[in-house]
């Protein structure tokens, strides 16, 4: 699914910018014929609206309890159930033209009767959606552009409960041409954190993999920082891109 915003003029970001869609798999292109400003309290945020936790995975998913991050740019952490280490998607799409959703956690909490996983008790982190921004003039990001994957489910969500292992989400892409660059904000495509639970058994999910970043443009008059670290997990942390 693909949502095209296009303004012919200059346009400033005023605050979060509302693509904010429940469970639904994002594309989302920003065309703009001036400039584009994002003032330091803003930002341009498709965090989490990328690839859905377990759902989509299934046929990758292997044995039941499956504990990896996400993956996209890097490899998600594999994570591990007791004994049993998870098994993470490989890498995929470009570098150069990056256009994909960052792929969710796999999460170890089966929904009972069902051979699919999806609950929020023990629900992995889903990954960051896909963001392209064409200026035709300058692009100013004092703020923030956020492409990241979610953490899993923290346990105290889940209390009493105590056997779910959450793992974190890839980050997205972010891809952006301008005809040149300026600021000192953030550029983040980054990977969910994987969560750690210490009974009955020890689990670790895994942290989700780096998303993907690709800019072209005059970057003379930017000074911020561009941002694909992996997740942190407790038995293997997502591989940065």
């Amino acid at each position: 699914r693909t949502t095209l915003y296009s303004f012919p003029g200059f346009f400033s970001v005023p605050n979060k910018f509302p693509f904010w869609t429940p469970k639904v798999e994002k594309y989302i292109a920003i065309d703009a014929a001036g400039n584009i400003s994002i003032d330091p309290t803003s930002r341009i945020e498709v965090s989490g609206l990328g690839g859905f936790s377990r759902l989509d995975y299934d046929a990758l998913r292997g044995a039941a309890a499956n504990p990896a991050g996400g993956s996209y740019g890097g490899v998600g952490g594999t994570g591990r159930v007791g004994a049993s280490v998870g098994v993470a998607s490989p890498v995929f799409g470009d570098s150069t033209r990056p256009m994909f959703a960052g792929l969710g956690g796999f999460g170890d909490e089966a929904l009972p009767g069902t051979r699919f996983y999806y609950e929020q008790c023990g629900a992995a982190g889903s990954g960051g959606a896909a963001l392209r921004i064409s200026v035709g003039g300058i692009l100013d990001i004092q703020g923030s552009i956020r492409s990241i994957g979610l953490s899993g489910t923290p346990l105290s969500v889940c209390a009493p409960r105590n056997n779910t292992a959450p793992s974190g989400g890839a980050g997205g892409s972010i891809f952006l041409a301008a005809g040149q660059l300026t600021g000192s904000g953030l550029i983040d495509a980054s990977g969910g954190d994987g969560v750690y639970n210490p009974s009955p058994s020890p689990r670790w999910g895994g942290g989700g993999g780096g998303g993907r970043i690709a800019v072209y443009g005059l970057m003379t008059g930017f000074t911020g920082t561009l941002r694909v670290n992996g997740g942190r997990g407790g038995a293997g942390d997502g591989v940065d891109s």
